[in-house]
């Protein structure tokens, strides 16, 4: 949460605005089955931490630089958690399993 709050408003705003681009772009490209978009979507938006955390640990000696990373992982756990809950309920099969 204190990683959070230095960013201010407008990085957080942007953070988000990553989080919904990056669904935006997987569940486009995960095709016609919904479970293919679903995992690439959430999968799409989490890389970015992936990717971002050793390159600033190993290429950058402040540790200033790890907290913007730490902040957008806070963002996007828990949007990421919520898009799979109501994606998982929105999508269910009358029957009882999952489109």
């Amino acid at each position: 949460m204190p990683a959070i709050k230095t960013l201010g408003i407008h990085g957080i705003v942007a953070m988000i605005a990553l989080v919904l681009g990056s669904w935006a772009i997987g569940w486009l490209l995960g095709g016609p089955e919904i479970g293919n978009g679903k995992v690439l979507a959430i999968s799409t938006s989490m890389r970015n931490v992936g990717i971002c955390l050793p390159v600033a640990a190993n290429y950058f000696s402040s540790p200033e630089v790890v907290v913007p990373i730490l902040a957008f992982s806070g963002i996007s756990i828990p949007l990421n958690m919520l898009f799979a809950l109501i994606i998982g309920r929105a999508l269910r099969d009358p029957a009882g399993g999952m489109c």
